[in-house]
């Protein structure tokens, strides 16, 4: 997810509506946190914004069916004080690419969800992806599990424990098929333009690729370097398709 919010900061960056040295108040001047304020585009892409974790205690307590869109994500990491100054380091930051995901929706006067649809999943051909909401999931989906009550407990589901949808932070339902769509989508150019693509890649169109995540009931992996690809999802929670995917890809790279 986190992958595609960065792809829809990359579209409006091509289109000259965003620039990295934005900050956080030039686009969200009604910000709660005057010092969350002065985190630019750059510094919440690489999780040194200091925004609060939206994953915390306070979204455990909350009514997660309430968490329908980013932009319900966003009312809520908003309203909680920032973890540190902008710049002074690097924490793991879900909360930063809500707020990422909040610009994309301001800057692009539409869902954060509809601007992604439109600019990645459509173009790249990503047919059954999407932000579904799990009161009213397609057919076929796949329901997280864990073993909630230990590890040799049976396993049960943790949809509930979730928010209503994904966010600009992650949750969205993908395949495996579409994951590899994006891959190629990306590498061929069909997203961005090579400038923007190789800032993506953090190189070029060979440029190695390595994303992973995951949550309880969830896990997947995609690594690829413009030859080959390795994706692994699964329904379970982490490290266990991280370790698969991450064995095939040793193997190919000996």
């Amino acid at each position: 997810g986190k992958s595609f919010t960065q792809v829809a900061v990359a579209k409006l960056i091509q289109q000259g509506k965003l620039k990295l040295t934005t900050k956080v108040g030039d686009v969200i001047p009604d910000y709660p946190n005057a010092v969350s304020r002065a985190a630019t585009v750059a510094q919440l892409i690489e999780m040194q914004g200091g925004i609060a974790d939206a994953f915390g205690p306070e979204f455990a307590r909350a009514d997660r069916t309430k968490f329908t869109s980013n932009h319900a994500y966003y009312l809520h990491v908003a309203s909680l004080p920032a973890r540190f100054a902008p710049g002074a380091k690097r924490e793991y930051c879900n909360g930063c690419y809500i707020v990422l995901g909040e610009m994309v929706e301001r800057l692009a006067r539409q869902r954060f969800e509809d601007f992604v649809q439109a600019n990645v999943l459509t173009p790249a051909g990503m047919s059954r992806s999407g932000y579904f909401n799990r009161a009213n999931l397609p057919a076929n989906v796949a329901i997280p599990y864990d073993r909630l009550k230990g590890p040799a407990a049976p396993y049960e589901s943790t949809l509930d424990m979730h928010g209503a949808t994904g966010s600009g932070a992650g949750g969205v339902f993908a395949t495996t098929k579409d994951l590899l769509a994006f891959n190629n989508a990306l590498r061929q150019g069909r997203l961005l333009n090579p400038e923007m693509t190789a800032w993506i890649l953090r190189g070029d169109a060979n440029a190695k690729m390595s994303i992973a995540g995951g949550t309880p009931g969830t896990n997947a992996e995609l690594d690829s370097d413009g030859s080959w690809v390795v994706i692994v999802a699964a329904n379970v929670s982490p490290p266990i398709a991280e370790h698969i995917a991450s064995a095939i890809t040793s193997a190919l790279m000996r």
